[in-house]
């Protein structure tokens, strides 16, 4: 009589590729959280915009940025127009919490 063919092993190549990417872009997401929330991302990035935007020079000492929380330690913000600093806050942070005034926003409106 005849023989039947042997059955063919499932493809799992499929599977293989969906969970490789899935896990490439968790890691993604992971390495990108930690350096948009780095002091070098700060510098790098955000300061310059600052800057440029208000035509002023600001620089910040330290800073450390979480979810729901900024703080700046030595903020300075120098103008081209004055020699002294326009602002200089050293010795207690500043801290900037964006949830609170959105908040506030949605409570008065």
């Amino acid at each position: 009589m005849g023989s039947s063919p042997p059955p063919r092993p499932p493809r799992r190549w499929p599977r293989r590729l969906a969970v490789g990417t899935f896990c490439g872009l968790f890691l993604f997401v992971i390495v990108a959280y930690f350096v948009a929330t780095s002091h070098f991302f700060l510098e790098s990035f955000i300061l310059p915009r600052v800057s440029e935007a208000n035509h002023a020079t600001v620089t910040v000492g330290d800073s450390s940025i979480s979810r729901f929380q900024v703080t700046l330690d030595d903020v300075k913000v120098k103008t081209t127009v004055m020699e002294d600093p326009l602002l200089y806050r050293e010795g207690n942070p500043c801290q900037l919490q964006p949830h609170r005034h959105l908040a506030r926003q949605h409570q008065r409106g």
